[in-house]
């Protein structure tokens, strides 16, 4: 699969505009939005048929169009990159970054800082062959390259991606090919080569996949979904066909192979694989039947209708889920229920520590959101929105008044910051809802930084 960006934004078409018309044209905001840390404003300006990129005192040149919904940023080093258009026939684009353009392109996709900023990639389409750029330094070229596989190692100074060639496939890390393969299931680039965790198949039997460890053959598996690593790259889990392994599991079951063993029980289904933040365990998701769980190391739960993701403290062991039955849902945390009700709930959330839970159910006509004891009573309350500070002690979520008809972002339940509406609903891409809790996140840090006031 191959992105590509260039597609008109919403309002703000690239027309060819005569002369006197595009020069009387008033300038216009064809896009806003905000830095990662929401303070500061980031526009895309319009004028007759020029767009120009306007982020607080600094402004880009002008381009024929500004690939909005892709702009990339660093939160922790402020640096920030687009892809802008700038010939309309033949078609070129360019990668901006910190207002320095690239070489030219045919097509940009996949744009995007690695861990920290230490590095930029992003893929280029030249003479219908694309190529990985990273840091200005451009890869192989390949028919087809998928921009959603370009991957960083933790420490951001390395990266693969997986591209292809008529009928093989290869992953590339640093700039290297790999062998050919029929498909590749999963890659995961560590901080060194002998990290690196890769799950493919190759021609003579695309059923069966090896998983590779550091270029090393470790394990094979049939029928493997989904690669899943922790955070260090240090361990890895594939989700892969349990019949045939000689314990009588029905044709279509599902089992866990965790650094090469398989775990647990087989099931009909597998859902989402999470690791713990220090790779200490493995939580999924798994169905049988009509009924699911949340599987923890060789533990269990309770049968449920339906279970969300299972949740791991970001400092900490602590593991939580939220599961519903029909007329009942509970949040469990640790194999405990610290809460259960009639009421449908949703989105559990914790601190940092794992010390504080937060979660929203309706009561009524009320949305409500719980933190720990105390409940907090909305008419509008946006799911996996509730966040905590960093250090714990505060929470945010975005709520809204239907008497107002407006959203805004409560802070502790007391304190109401406003939210920008227009922005999530003038998306391009439509992109915003995803990112909501992260801009939740920001605009709950940047109130504290500035004293608790508004």
């Amino acid at each position: 699969m191959t992105g590509r960006l260039g597609l008109p934004l919403r309002g703000a078409a690239v027309l060819a505009i005569a002369g006197g018309a595009a020069a009387c044209s008033p300038t216009q905001v064809a896009w806003y939005g905000h830095t990662p840390d929401r303070a500061h404003i980031v526009e895309v300006r319009q004028k007759g048929d020029a767009q120009w990129l306007v982020v607080g005192d600094r402004t880009s040149r002008r381009y024929r169009a500004i690939a909005a919904d892709d702009i990339a940023f660093d939160a922790n080093s402020g640096r920030l990159a687009f892809a802008a258009e700038f010939q309309e026939c033949p078609e070129r684009w360019t990668v901006v970054t910190d207002f320095v353009e690239g070489p030219a392109w045919e097509a940009i996709a996949g744009l995007r800082f690695g861990p920290r900023g230490a590095r930029l990639a992003y893929a280029g389409l030249d003479r219908g062959r694309w190529s990985v750029v990273v840091d200005g330094t451009r890869g192989p070229a390949f028919q087809a390259i998928d921009a959603d596989s370009i991957a960083f190692s933790p420490d951001g100074l390395r990266v693969g991606y997986v591209a292809a060639d008529r009928a093989c496939v290869r992953t590339v890390a640093e700039g290297v090919a790999g062998t050919c393969f029929a498909r590749v299931v999963g890659l995961a680039v560590a901080d060194t080569v002998a990290g690196d965790v890769l799950v493919a198949a190759d021609r003579s039997d695309e059923a069966q996949a090896h998983v590779f460890v550091g270029g090393t053959r470790v394990r094979d598996v049939r029928g493997a979904r989904s690669l899943t690593v922790d955070p260090d790259v240090r361990h890895w889990a594939v989700v892969a066909d349990a019949a045939g392994d000689g314990r009588g599991d029905a044709v279509g079951a599902s089992r866990l192979v965790v650094d090469g063993s398989e775990k647990g029980e087989s099931f009909d289904r597998i859902g989402r694989v999470v690791w713990a933040p220090d790779g200490s365990t493995v939580a999924y998701t798994a169905r049988r039947g009509d009924t699911w769980r949340v599987v923890a190391g060789e533990h269990a739960s309770p049968g449920y209708a339906e279970v969300e993701d299972p949740l791991f403290a970001a400092n900490g062991g602590h593991l939580g889920y939220l599961a519903r039955d029909p007329g009942r849902s509970v949040v469990v945390v640790d194999g405990k229920t610290v809460w259960e009700s009639e009421a449908p709930a949703t989105a559990l959330v914790m601190s940092s520590d794992g010390s504080r839970r937060g979660w929203i159910y309706r009561d009524g006509a009320k949305a409500v959101i719980a933190v720990d004891d105390q409940r907090y009573a909305f008419d509008v309350a946006v799911e996996q929105t509730v966040r905590f500070s960093h250090d714990g002690r505060h929470w945010a979520a975005l709520v809204g008044s239907l008497v107002d008809r407006r959203l805004y972002v409560t802070v502790d339940g007391r304190r109401a910051l406003p939210f920008d509406s227009e922005e999530l609903f003038g998306d391009p891409a439509g992109g915003a809802q995803p990112r909501l809790g992260k801009w939740v996140s920001a605009e709950l840090e940047l109130f504290l930084a500035r004293g608790g006031q508004s």
